[in-house]
């Protein structure tokens, strides 16, 4: 299994509806994309200042399954769209497990 694990900061001025429209995109993912194992997302409760503002954590079969997904058109049309709206940065991590 890999895991693909992404922490999103809105970007300065990403208004309500950018920002719901990534979430909508992210929550669409395993419905568009049959390499999607599991996925799990929400946004941040803390108040610190290191912190990002959304998390995302998807489970994939194995590494060729990932970048299926990556390659996908869902996930194009969300870099393209609501990514390139409201994300002002990211960190991002896979492993495997």
């Amino acid at each position: 299994m890999l895991r693909h694990i992404v922490l999103i900061r809105w970007k300065p001025g990403a208004d309500e509806t950018a920002r719901r429209l990534v979430g909508e995109a992210i929550a669409a993912m395993p419905a568009s994309v049959q390499e999607v194992r599991a996925l799990r997302w929400g946004l941040n409760v803390g108040k610190s200042p290191n912190v990002f503002d959304l998390a995302v954590v998807m489970d994939f079969d194995d590494r060729e399954a990932f970048e299926r997904y990556l390659a996908s058109r869902a996930h194009q049309d969300y870099v393209r769209g609501p990514g390139k709206a409201a994300v002002g940065s990211i960190a991002a991590i896979q492993h495997e497990w």
